[in-house]
């Protein structure tokens, strides 16, 4: 099969062909994550498909599931197929857990990635230097050492692993370095390292608690603290970490802490302890335990009793604090325990949800006292009164005489004067009876958006994103009516470039826009147009979020977001940032809800024709190309309904109605074409689909015109997938009701018009590829914030080389590598400058398996060899066939659907 296609692309660019089939073949047969071996020095062995090879010189492997080893004295440079150049230095071990890459077609650019990629390697021991292209947005790379995850942004990094410490030196860019905590996974906050920056990782064995200065302890702190304990024996390395001294902690420690005020605005005071005269109070300050704040009727006070832990004095509250003290035993913190005394107003409570198992959270009312774990709650002291209102997770109430009442999420307790609480009742009714209550789920948003959109407190991208997630979700279904206006003050928030969430903005709009909508689906597409408004760089993520909660409203949703951001030419035509835009925006829904691909992109063409009725017939098929195109890569397996869908649609722009016959055939064989590209084996029917639309929408055509226009959609979709063009000529044909001979005569003599629309098809496709990449990076995060549960676990012990069968993928058989888990109660980070001449001899290493780089072309005809070679066959490849992946999934073809459109009819009638 490949032998023949290639016979034909010869034929084809023999017969002067545009470059874009030559493409669109390449990029069906580029090999994706894999990687070649550009030098060896001494032995390096590769574990891949269960068995074990000496790599020399030109080996090309499937990467995942490959492990690499190099002997004592040994070295190996590698080069992945998305550009990155890797170098292992001698006794180096690395398993490459996860390495995936999307079709890309051949890239000259070779300090670009060529397309994006996830990569996940586990090094258990060794050194590796490392040098990234350019990494597009949607790429995540991400490596794993017993004691830290580095996730790369490029360009040029090293990282070490030993028993006792992890080094991570940064020689050029930027990469993060999250320290693992005692129980395998990685903890929420890391260390961002630049140029020129190290870090040593390491575990503190029996130590006190690390404190979060700690975790970013600067290199003359680490030397203040350990330079007098030393030993005199003692050899450190140049450029090693200090050892940090430990106090050795037994049994349980509890001690006090104080609280500090992060944010103030208008007067407040403070009432210390054991003195009776109030002072005013300023941000910054720390307050005891036993001390009264108070805000006056225009103030609000941020108070944070731990981290991850925020109350707001909202105006006119009085709060006392009753008790701040955390236990910690072994030197690990098991409790952090805040009670507030609310005597008077209202008091947020704003918990980091990610700490719920450490936080002691209360506020003591005259009538009880209110727990929570998290997320978010408010508790309000007035004269006839109290009541409690949580906006997330669950808070516990108990009366003075023990009776407890359990409210859920989005539920409220209420206390009339003297008496017990009363069964919670859902907030949505609550606001039903009272407008009151309405004020108070308002109040809870309010102080939850401003924690999160000003970062007050330094909550982690992940919290900060559950946490307003969660109060939004909950505000919404309490106040349906005010979803948009609700929807949209938490996308403002989560875009501030002030918050934390900032760096991964598009994936939690999108989780918002999702929860937000998934209260009040039949206002998504209002909800989500909100949204857009209020964040119009964040379009594509709110729709993909808001389809995602409200799939039957995809089109709907997909329309309503595209005007909010439609502009057009003097000439009347949308702009190319629109189009590029637009077709994003459908990918991304697309992808959100793959069973309503068609209806989504015509909804968007439909927006943008809306927007610019003048805009000519050849506009509108370059545009409605480049969304198909797109749209089909997002939904393979829609793409028959997509061609006829999207077909339909440009029949009814008001243009169309006076174009020629040669102008709606072109249309028509573009837009196919374009969606063939995608799926070159659904060619017949995507085809057929097309122009079983042109003859029910123009029944009048004569014979003559209905054989041309067959002839042109024929031998267009042929082009591109020739391994088709007999049954494409053919179904075309049955479709017009043409003679075959007829058709294939008007085929033939197609050529200089196929050759003018293969040049649209080839800009359709580039466009789309583009808005691929815009549509991946607005909805999926970047390596800052990988999923937790990738990472779950230990990464094994040293002898199994980190991985588990029977474990998750990204854990390993739970604990840590480098001894007994119950002694490794903490790790600290120290980070410090470094010269890059020590690095020397690697970068030279390096700086040689690039310049290999334009040596190396990653295709299925690489894979049993490197180039110019005839190596083994590894990495799933076929011995009998020179490596060959074998076949590609293919798409599932679906029933070509009945088409009922009516349209105009004059076009065609000649």
């Amino acid at each position: 099969m490949k032998a023949s296609l290639r016979i034909v692309l010869l034929v084809v660019l023999t017969l002067g062909a545009s470059s874009w089939l030559e493409a669109a073949l390449s990029r069906q047969n580029n090999v994706l994550g894999r990687f070649t071996v550009v030098s060896v020095t001494g032995t390096a062995t590769c574990v891949s498909d269960g068995r074990i090879l000496e790599l020399k010189k030109g080996d090309t492997i499937r990467a995942r599931g490959a492990t690499l080893e190099t002997a004592p004295g040994s070295k190996v440079s590698i080069l992945f197929s998305n550009q990155t150049s890797t170098v292992l230095d001698e006794k180096t071990r690395f398993e490459i857990v996860k390495f995936d890459q999307e079709f890309f077609a051949p890239n000259n650019n070779l300090r670009v990635e060529p397309s994006n990629s996830s990569t996940i390697i586990k090094l258990a021991t060794g050194r590796v230097v490392l040098s990234t292209p350019r990494l597009l947005s949607g790429t995540t790379m991400v490596y794993e050492t017993a004691h830290a995850m580095v996730g790369i942004r490029g360009e040029r990094v090293l990282i070490e692993a030993e028993e006792k410490q992890t080094h991570v030196a940064m020689i050029n860019g930027t990469a993060t370095v999250n320290p693992r905590a005692p129980d395998g996974s990685f903890v929420s906050i890391g260390k961002r390292l630049t140029t020129g920056q190290e870090a040593f990782v390491k575990y503190t064995i029996g130590g006190a608690a690390i404190t979060e200065e700690e975790f970013v302890a600067s290199k003359e702190n680490a030397a203040a603290k350990s330079a007098a304990d030393v030993p005199a024996t003692a050899s450190i390395a140049p450029g090693a970490a200090l050892p940090i001294p430990t106090a050795v902690a037994t049994g349980e420690l509890t001690r006090e802490t104080e609280a500090i005020v992060l944010r103030l605005t208008g007067p407040a005071t403070v009432k210390l302890p054991n003195n009776n005269v109030s002072r005013a109070i300023a941000e910054g300050e720390s307050v005891p335990a036993g001390a009264v704040l108070s805000t006056n009727d225009s103030a609000e006070l941020y108070l944070q009793t731990f981290e991850g832990t925020i109350a707001t004095l909202r105006p006119k509250t009085t709060v006392r604090i009753e008790k701040l003290s955390v236990v910690t035993e072994g030197g690990v913190v098991k409790k952090q325990s805040t009670l507030l005394g609310l005597q008077a107003g209202t008091l947020v409570s704003t918990i980091d949800p990610a700490k719920s198992g450490l936080n002691d959270y209360g506020v003591r009312t005259p009538k009880g006292i209110a727990n929570a774990k998290g997320t978010s709650f408010s508790v309000s002291v007035e004269e006839d009164g109290f009541l409690v209102a949580t906006t997330a997770d669950t808070v516990v109430f108990t009366t003075p005489n023990g009776t407890n009442y359990s409210i859920a999420a989005g539920n409220v307790t209420i206390t009339p004067p003297g008496g017990e609480p009363q069964p919670p009742i859902s907030l949505a009714s609550a606001v039903a009876s009272s407008s009151s209550f309405a004020g108070v789920v308002q109040t809870a948003l309010d102080a939850v958006t401003h924690v999160v959109q000003n970062n007050l407190g330094a909550l982690p991208p992940s919290s900060a994103a559950d946490l307003i997630t969660k109060v939004a979700q909950t505000a919404a279904a309490a106040l349906p009516a005010e979803a948009g206006a609700i929807a949209s003050k938490a996308v403002v928030a989560l875009t501030s470039p002030l918050a934390s969430t900032s760096t991964v903005a598009g994936p939690t709009v999108s989780s918002l826009l999702t929860a937000v909508v998934s209260t009040a689906p039949d206002q998504a597409s209002q909800i989500a147009t909100s949204a857009a408004i209020a964040a119009p760089a964040h379009a594509i993520a709110i729709a993909a979020g808001a389809a995602k909660a409200a799939p039957a409203q995809s089109a709907q949703i997909a329309s309503a977001v595209t005007q909010t951001f439609v502009q057009t030419t003097p000439q009347g035509t949308p702009t190319p940032g629109t189009v590029q835009t637009a077709a994003a925006l459908a990918s991304a829904v697309a992808a959100s809800v793959p069973a309503q691909a068609a209806p989504v992109a015509a909804a968007v063409m439909q927006a943008l024709a809306q927007a610019s009725p003048q805009s000519p017939p050849t506009a509108n098929s370059q545009i409605a190309a480049t969304i198909a195109s797109a749209v089909t890569t997002a939904a393979p397996t829609q793409a028959v309904p997509i061609a006829a869908t999207m077909m339909k649609v440009l029949t009814l722009t008001p243009t169309m109605a006076d174009a020629s016959p040669q102008v709606v055939a072109q249309t028509a064989a573009t837009l196919a074409a374009a969606v063939t590209v995608v799926v070159p084996p659904q060619a017949q029917e995507v085809a057929t689909a097309v122009m079983q639309l042109l003859v029910q929408s123009y029944p009048n055509a004569s014979p003559a015109i209905t054989t041309q226009t067959a002839g042109v959609l024929a031998a267009a979709v042929a082009q591109a997938a020739p391994a088709s063009a007999a049954a494409i000529t053919q179904s075309v044909a049955l479709a017009a009701n043409q003679p075959l001979v007829s058709v294939q005569a008007a085929a033939a003599q197609a050529g200089p018009v196929v050759a003018q629309i293969s040049q649209q098809v080839a800009q359709a496709t580039q466009n789309a590829a583009s808005a691929g990449q815009l549509a991946n990076a607005a909805t999926n995060p970047g390596p800052a914030s990988p999923p937790p549960s990738s990472f779950a676990g230990g990464i094994g012990s040293p002898g199994a080389t980190g991985a588990n069968p029977a474990a998750p993928a990204g854990g390993g058989s739970g604990g840590a590598a480098t001894g007994d888990p119950e002694q490794n109660t903490s790790t600290s980070i120290i980070v410090t400058q470094f010269d890059p001449a020590d690095l020397g001899e690697l970068e030279a290493d390096l700086d040689a398996a690039q310049a290999a780089q334009t040596s190396v072309q990653f295709s299925s005809g690489t894979t049993g060899g490197g180039p110019g070679g005839t190596g083994t066959p590894i990495g799933g490849g076929n011995p009998g066939n020179n490596g060959d992946p074998g076949p590609q999934p293919r798409p599932t073809v679906p029933d070509i659907p009945p088409v009922e459109y009516t349209g105009s009819q004059a076009n065609l009638v000649r």
